[in-house]
């Protein structure tokens, strides 16, 4: 493309105009170029969650939780009356 620049020679006030500028179909097609990436990384991320909490019962990740949370307690009570 003849019009093609890298995004540092831009401004990103040139940038939004330039999105702005477009078409609704455009606008939709450059929406769905950006959206896709994020979904999958998220989908992999928590696929890999999964993944790793799956050894564990629930009754031990509430355990866990709530040990957290006492502990979390502690030094904010601890931090707060000094």
């Amino acid at each position: 493309m003849a019009n093609t620049l890298t995004l540092e020679k831009i401004s990103f006030e040139n940038i939004v105009d330039a999105v702005k500028s477009l078409s609704s179909d455009k606008k939709m097609q450059l929406h769905d170029i950006l959206d896709t990436g994020w979904q999958e990384e998220f989908d992999c991320s928590l696929a890999s969650v999964r993944t790793k909490m799956s050894k564990f019962t629930p009754e031990e990740i509430d355990a866990d939780i709530d040990e957290a949370l006492i502990e979390a307690r502690r030094e904010r009570y601890a931090h707060c009356s000094n």
